[in-house]
């Protein structure tokens, strides 16, 4: 992966592991996250007003990815939500982030994309994966079920799907337009996405939210902590950004979505320290082979 790319990855990784310790200290609801999504689109309201351009030429297929997108977003932000109420960041966030490392790898494959991921990210990869079957647990040679049945883990689970989801479809329309727009640099096209996708992100979420008595009650007490959501929804958009700006310097979505896995170490070391939460050897051991396999990815 180019150096332009690792460097944009590593910037946004330290970014998002602060983003979701802003949301966990809130106790989030898919309403916070509805009300800091209007943060993300307050930061990039200009943007489609100064290329009106990039709007215009968008067809049927770049609307329906979008769409897409937000809905994939949608369910990554609600899970991540019930996740954070359930259970610990240093558990719940590590498990949401790595997951997507190996399944948006068998995206491409099935994309026609295989030639572009050597050994070497397969192999950090599947650590990756390894070092998140580890986390879970509080005894090394202690197998229980219920480490992987319990809420914590299938919000996670469910979390890595939509993570999957949007990283995929994000990577194909962004793709898209790049083409269509060769003659613009990827950042404005980027930042034009960006604006649609997390207002599709809103609008699901806001149908998730709103037919539901205790989604309008959750929705007027986000809206009474509207500060601490825009900061959010600033952060979660600008971090984003800088993710897909960097995909047009990679040669396959999966390095990306790999290596932003950096934020993972960071986001267990928050929950350790600003949350009190629990480190067994598990924990440790778990963190330090999703950091072998990050060096994997990243020399690959």
């Amino acid at each position: 992966m180019e150096s332009a790319a690792i460097e944009l990855v590593l910037v946004s990784s330290a970014m998002h592991a602060g983003w979701n310790a802003l949301g966990k200290g809130r106790v989030p609801t898919a309403a916070f996250f509805l009300v800091a999504s209007l943060g993300g689109l307050v930061l990039l309201v200009a943007v489609p007003i100064l290329y009106p351009r990039v709007v215009a030429g968008a067809g049927r297929i770049d609307i329906a990815l979008v769409c897409a997108a937000g809905l994939f977003e949608a369910i990554y932000m609600g899970s991540l939500a019930r996740g954070y109420r359930a259970g610990d960041l240093s558990i719940v966030y590590p498990l949401a982030r790595a997951v997507p490392a190996i399944t948006v790898a068998f995206g491409s494959v099935l994309l026609g994309r295989s030639e572009a991921i050597p050994a070497g990210c397969w192999a950090g990869s599947i650590l990756i994966v390894a070092g998140c079957i580890l986390l879970p647990k509080t005894r090394l040679g202690n197998f229980r079920l219920r480490d992987y049945t319990n809420k914590p883990f299938l919000y996670a689970m469910l979390a890595a799907v939509g993570t999957t989801g949007y990283s995929i479809v994000d990577d194909t329309a962004l793709s898209r337009l790049r083409f269509v727009h060769a003659d613009l640099h990827p950042a404005p096209v980027t930042l034009v996405y960006s604006f649609f996708q997390v207002l599709m992100t809103a609008v699901w979420l806001a149908v998730l939210v709103f037919p539901r008595r205790e989604g309008r009650r959750s929705f007027r007490g986000a809206i009474g902590e509207w500060r601490s959501a825009l900061v959010t929804g600033a952060l979660m958009t600008l971090t984003y950004a800088i993710v897909l700006i960097a995909l047009a310097f990679a040669k396959d979505v999966s390095y990306v979505v790999a290596f932003r896995q950096a934020s993972i170490p960071i986001g267990v070391l928050i929950g350790v320290v600003w949350f009190k939460e629990a480190m067994p050897l598990p924990k440790m051991l778990g963190t330090v082979i999703l950091l072998i396999g990050l060096v994997l990815v990243s020399l690959s």
